[in-house]
């Protein structure tokens, strides 16, 4: 093999080093429903948590259905101040939310959310009023992994 030839095989493999290295490990799947067991932090405003997979072989919607995801319901309208969201892992995930109330809806995306970052608030400080209905969905992520958005602020 020639000196170029070298070169190139050694260069062809650092480089699939490099990019295996920067893509996170598909986890145990029983580590990610261990965490999404767990309960959610207690906070004297949380009025709901919503949590989900997502990830390669977790079931998503297709464009011309209806938007999916987790709801939860008000009984009595409620003030929602704002959404944080968490996700197991190393993975990299996309979330959208939607707060139904009187008289408008708020809708709100992230993209390329890293799970390692910690905690990341989709809306916040919005006082939006009047909310009956806060829906949350993980459509994508790159591995698998878990995630919970708690929904705080206030009731009435």
């Amino acid at each position: 093999m020639n000196a170029r030839a070298v070169v190139a095989v050694l260069a062809l493999a650092v480089a699939s080093a490099a990019l295996t290295g920067c893509a996170p490990a598909e986890p145990d799947p029983s580590e990610v429903q261990a965490w999404l067991d767990e309960a959610p932090a207690e906070a004297s405003d949380l009025l709901a948590s919503l949590s989900g997979q997502a990830g390669p072989g977790v079931p998503s919607q297709d464009d011309n259905e209806e938007p999916e995801g987790i709801t939860v319901t008000f009984e009595t309208p409620v003030t929602v101040d704002r959404i944080d969201i968490t996700c197991f892992g190393e993975a990299t995930i996309f979330i959208e939310a939607e707060i139904t109330g009187s008289p408008t809806t708020h809708a709100a995306e992230t993209n390329e959310l890293r799970c390692e970052r910690g905690t990341f608030s989709l809306i916040e400080d919005i006082g939006a009023g009047n909310v009956t209905a806060v829906r949350v969905d993980a459509p994508t992520a790159d591995v698998l992994t878990a995630w919970r958005a708690t929904v705080h602020g206030s009731q009435g």
